[in-house]
């Protein structure tokens, strides 16, 4: 015998909002989700990160270089010059350990930017960012680092062209890579492999004027929107 038509309704319907919230978790998938999926289904860190057309003679930057371990990769399959650009100096031992005995990779504790400057980078590991992102958890250790220059460095490192560099800065890549559009550096560069961050304001419309600018020089190889995505210079094969 029902004593509370109306309390057995809202409580049937209370009970039913639980449920589908609760599923909708495991049903419902963000856009960035959907393409992290698409990217861990292509296997992509395994294959479309690695996989270019490099030697020995090769020199590749790693910007970001967190433990290694894509500069390890590529130093196993190629054998190429790689330069380890590391602004975090835990980051930095761990990467110098880990390759003291390999001459063909130099470190350098310091990233790569618009310009010379000091900032502060919340720690939180493979979550780390010069923003304030969703990723990084209250509480996260909070350190300076240096950022040089990049039109600086490059013309003192280098004489000829970068085969490949991969970004993966936190945040910082939008200023970086419009840096190397304006002052014409980005010509030098054979393949972008960039992870372009999504918490960074203006992150969207940010990125495609980047990507409309790059165009002009590079051709867009694979994108996995706010995941990976690769730029070929123009008359370059991957």
């Amino acid at each position: 015998m029902i004593s509370n038509p109306r309390l057995l309704l809202r409580k049937s319907f209370t009970f039913c909002s639980i449920l589908f919230s609760r599923l909708s978790k495991f049903t419902y998938r963000s856009p960035q989700e959907r393409e992290v999926d698409r990217w861990l289904s292509d296997n992509g860190d395994a294959t479309l990160r690695v996989d270019y057309d490099l030697n020995k003679d090769s020199v590749v930057f790693d910007l970001g270089g967190y433990e290694g371990d894509w500069a390890a990769e590529i130093s196993a399959r190629y054998g190429s010059h790689i330069f380890v650009f590391e602004p975090v100096p835990e980051y930095v031992e761990r990467i110098e350990k880990r390759f003291k005995r390999n001459s063909n990779v130099q470190v350098f504790s310091y990233g790569l930017g618009a310009e010379n400057m000091t900032q502060t980078i919340s720690l939180a590991e493979e979550g780390s960012s010069l923003f304030k992102s969703p990723n990084v958890s209250i509480g996260s250790k909070e350190i300076p680092i240096r950022i040089k220059r990049a039109a600086d460095v490059l013309p003192e490192l280098l004489r000829g062209d970068i085969d490949l560099m991969k970004i993966n800065i936190e945040g910082g890549e939008y200023d970086l890579i419009e840096h190397l559009i304006q002052t014409g550096l980005v010509s030098r560069i054979a393949n972008i492999q960039v992870q372009f961050h999504g918490f960074v304001p203006y992150a969207e419309s940010r990125r495609k004027k980047i990507q409309t600018e790059l165009a002009k020089t590079h051709s867009q190889t694979y994108e996995y929107k706010f995941v990976w995505e690769n730029w070929v210079k123009k008359g370059e094969c991957k």
